[in-house]
């Protein structure tokens, strides 16, 4: 992930309506919350050092994708809210990888290192910060143009919903944009078709998740592009996956990672078809006693 909740939305909103219905200070209002919220945004996440080997991934990556300036990894709050999210972000002042990219296999820590690194050098968190305030500022002021002859109640709930609502569409298409481009080139990058396998049964299993699924909102490629991408590189391998135990290692666990995806979609395959059997015979039961009513 390349930025993080909503703290640009809130500065623009503070800012924006604080005096909106003073016209002559409406633009000042505008300049104040843009600095207000790269401020916000800009708020680092966690600065402490990361495992050894994930900063190795890290800098490998950084390496091989052309960062021209290296940006330093560092472990991620563990309360900051990105980490339910992602397993890893990107802002200007380094990578921050969460706890949980110290859990999974190496194949999906080193892809998902690959992804950042794309976000590194593209500046993507720059870009995003700056193209969300003007979105965010051109709905402001839409929003009170929109309602500028009402009371001031009105103007403000305007300016508001305007803020809003460009706020969340141009999130939206940006994402759509970079973070798709991110997975791209970035896994293309890794040139190791068993790293790509892994981090292709691991994205499937976030997509038979029923607690979270990333990809249906924020652009991701899809499991199956990532199994395409991991079939283009068959027969590369990277550093670690150079020996025969380590390439079975990686099918082993991407084999692990398949198995519990097709037990999820079986469970939830028979909890739908068990909830349906008990609507079923709820709506009987409410038939019957109507009848007898």
């Amino acid at each position: 992930m390349s930025f993080s909740k909503k703290t640009l939305l809130v500065a623009m909103l503070c800012a924006t309506t604080a005096q909106a219905h003073n016209k002559p200070r409406f633009f000042e209002q505008i300049k104040q919350a843009f600095n207000d919220g790269c401020k916000a945004a800009s708020a680092c996440p966690g600065d402490t050092p990361t495992h050894p080997t994930v900063e190795a991934l890290g800098m490998e990556a950084q390496q091989k994708v052309g960062v021209e300036k290296p940006l330093p990894i560092f472990s991620m709050n563990p309360h900051h809210p990105m980490t339910l999210f992602a397993g890893a972000m990107t802002d200007r002042h380094g990578i921050h990888v969460s706890p949980q990219l110290l859990l999974v296999s190496y194949g999906v820590a080193r892809s998902t290192m690959h992804h950042e690194a794309i976000h590194a050098r593209e500046h993507d968190y720059q870009n995003i910060i700056h193209k969300v305030t003007v979105g965010t500022a051109a709905g402001a002021l839409a929003g009170y143009a929109t309602c500028r002859k009402l009371n001031r109640s009105k103007r403000i709930l305007g300016v508001l919903t305007g803020a809003y609502l460009m706020n969340i569409i141009t999130r939206q298409v940006i994402n759509q944009t970079v973070e798709a481009r991110a997975d791209r080139e970035g896994f293309k990058a890794t040139d190791c078709g068993p790293c790509m396998e892994e981090m292709a049964a691991n994205r499937e299993m976030l997509e038979v998740s029923p607690i979270f699924n990333p990809f249906k909102y924020f652009g991701y490629v899809s499991s199956k592009e990532v199994a395409q991408i991991a079939q283009e590189l068959k027969g590369k391998t990277c550093a670690h996956h150079a020996t025969p135990e380590k390439q079975a290692e990686a099918k082993y666990n991407s084999a692990v990672m398949k198995d519990w995806c097709v037990q999820e979609r079986t469970r939830q395959n028979d909890l739908a078809e068990l909830q349906a059997a008990e609507h079923a015979v709820t709506e009987k039961e409410e038939q019957c006693m109507r009848r007898f009513q």
